[in-house]
């Protein structure tokens, strides 16, 4: 009798993860977190030198008088297809 191949191909142990959602929700902002709570131990040294792999921004509104500003995440990479000066409007 003739043993077949398994139909499982070997694994490399890695994992690929859709996140799926529309524009501005926060699926970049997700992926950044979660690598730098991945990377460090203690949130200050995450202020100190957090870990961008997508620039991101949005609207914070503050104070009672709900005053808009844009928080910015960016890393040292200037290369983005993120457009942060027109929020909410991706170009990818």
């Amino acid at each position: 009798m003739t043993t077949l191949p398994s139909a499982r191909p070997k694994s490399d142990g890695s994992i690929n993860i859709l996140l799926l959602g529309e524009s501005g929700v926060g699926k970049s902002t997700f992926i950044n977190a979660f690598v730098n709570y991945l990377k460090f131990d203690k949130l200050k040294a995450a202020e100190k030198n957090p870990v961008v792999l997508i620039p991101v921004s949005f609207i914070m509104t503050t104070d009672d008088n709900f005053t808009e500003q844009v928080v910015k995440f960016e890393g040292n990479d200037t290369l983005s297809n993120e457009d942060h000066d027109n929020l909410n409007l991706p170009i990818s």
